[in-house]
């Protein structure tokens, strides 16, 4: 029977136009950062903590001229400027709130998981995901490796160093004994360079690290045999608990698509159509309170683990967030700053393309030229077998997955489930075949603990 995997999810729907709508979509509040689509931004109600400037429905523009946008300024002064003194005083009831120094065990330095994300980053966010495909596709802004870099583009990033070949098949080599018990059949012909980018210190590009055979097999490995783990939770695990398949089934591709889990009832076809949006490994990560467990119950994969630290011996990967993307979906604004230590992340893209914003600097932009702005962000296309290395600065910059690009996954997706590596036939999963096709999944690993 099938050795391997599992599960993911899709979103999709219609457009929202009120400045309420994309403030609750594009502000991160107080809880997590959360991978929404527009059919949830659609249906979402205003977040009691963060008032709505401008209550009438209307068309937004990012520049110049518009009040909505200097009264959103002003009341993120007045915000800032009370959180100042609440934290000058102790904090509420005495408790103090101030923010880690680089002292502290917390090698997030200063990081406040829980700040505001400049606005000139959430406006960028917002152009890209209303961009219509054919501008997207010719951006000259975007960094995209397939099309080719322009002479702006080569000025900027630079392949100072490569991971060898030699690296990288040992690497597949460990990561298919460990996860099917046999060697990787196929031969690494050509060092994969690393691009670092000379204005964002700690951005590291790596284009087509993964050959499409890793690819299938680590997307496989996620959605069926992950996705069935009950240590590895969802963002549907408390609402709508989901029952598991045996251990001798190993993925919820093979239960049926009417089959249902939970009151309010969710077929199999929902859960993994429409519903699923991301799946934690190991240390489990709290969104809700942008924390981690102290101890911990749930180990890295053990099989992944080979791959990630043959290929990125820098830190240990002790948690990982896998996001699930429709082709409608989009993650706002946010940093990743909840990790106790002072280590890289590795992001690693599969199925369909996405656009990765990334931005340095802390304020809002105010007083700078659109040029000065412009300046401080950087989006990249990302494709299947890219990988994403932050380090330094960017380790814990701002940054946003606000497009995916549907319909312009690899050739394997196109099949998927079908073709499975350690299945026998394929039979079982032709019902879903092309599940991946519109989608993309992305799988961010690092290290939490010192």
């Amino acid at each position: 029977m099938n050795r391997a995997f599992h599960l993911s999810g899709a979103h999709s729907s219609a457009q929202t136009q009120t400045t309420r709508k994309v403030l609750n979509n594009f502000r991160t509040s107080r809880g997590s950062p959360v991978l929404r689509s527009q059919e949830t931004v659609k249906n979402s109600r205003p977040c009691p903590r963060r008032p709505f400037i401008g209550q009438q429905n209307r068309r937004l523009h990012f520049r110049n001229g518009n009040d909505w946008l200097e009264k959103l300024r002003k009341k993120r002064m007045m915000e800032l400027e009370a959180r100042v003194a609440e934290s000058a005083d102790g904090g509420e009831n005495g408790r103090d709130d101030s923010p880690t120094t680089p002292e502290q065990p917390n090698g997030t330095g200063h990081h406040d998981t829980h700040a505001l994300p400049p606005l000139f980053v959430q406006e960028a966010c917002w152009r890209y995901n209303k961009m219509k495909r054919a501008d997207l596709d010719d951006d000259p802004n975007i960094i995209d490796f397939t099309r080719g870099l322009s002479e702006e583009q080569k000025e900027c990033l630079k392949p100072n160093s490569s991971i060898s070949a030699t690296t990288v098949q040992e690497a597949c080599q460990a990561f298919w004994q460990e996860s099917l018990h046999e060697d990787f059949a196929s031969t690494i012909a050509n060092d994969v360079p690393i691009y670092s980018h000379v204005n964002f210190p700690g951005l590291h590009l790596i284009p087509s690290l993964l050959p499409p055979s890793a690819q299938l097999l680590f997307t496989s490995l996620i959605l069926h045999r992950h996705l069935a783990n009950p240590l590895h939770t969802t963002n549907l695990s408390t609402t709508h608990p989901i029952t598991l398949p045996s251990h001798a089934i190993s993925s919820l591709f093979l239960l049926p698509p009417s089959s249902t889990h939970t009151a309010p009832p969710l077929t199999t076809s929902q859960l993994l159509s429409s519903k699923l949006r991301y799946l934690t490994l190991g240390t489990q990560y709290h969104w809700p309170t942008r924390s981690y467990p102290f101890t911990t119950p749930t180990p890295f994969p053990p099989d992944l683990t080979p791959l990630i630290t043959r290929l990125f011996p820098s830190f240990r990967p002790e948690s990982g967030v896998c996001l699930l993307y429709g082709p409608k979906d989009f993650m706002p604004v946010h940093r990743d700053v909840s990790e106790q230590c002072v280590r890289p992340l590795a992001s690693f893209s599969f199925g369909c393309d996405g656009i990765f914003l990334l931005a340095k600097g802390e304020g809002d932009g105010e007083g700078e030229t659109e040029e000065q702005r412009e300046a401080r962000l950087v989006a990249v296309r990302v494709r299947s077998g890219d990988v994403v290395y932050l380090d330094g600065e960017s380790r814990w910059a701002w940054h946003a997955m606000p497009r995916t690009v549907g319909g312009t996954g690899p050739e394997w997706a196109e099949s998927w489930p079908v073709g499975t590596p350690g299945s026998e036939g394929g039979g079982e999963w032709e019902r879903w075949r092309g599940w991946m096709r519109g989608r993309r999944l992305n799988v961010s690993c690092r290290q939490v603990w010192d």
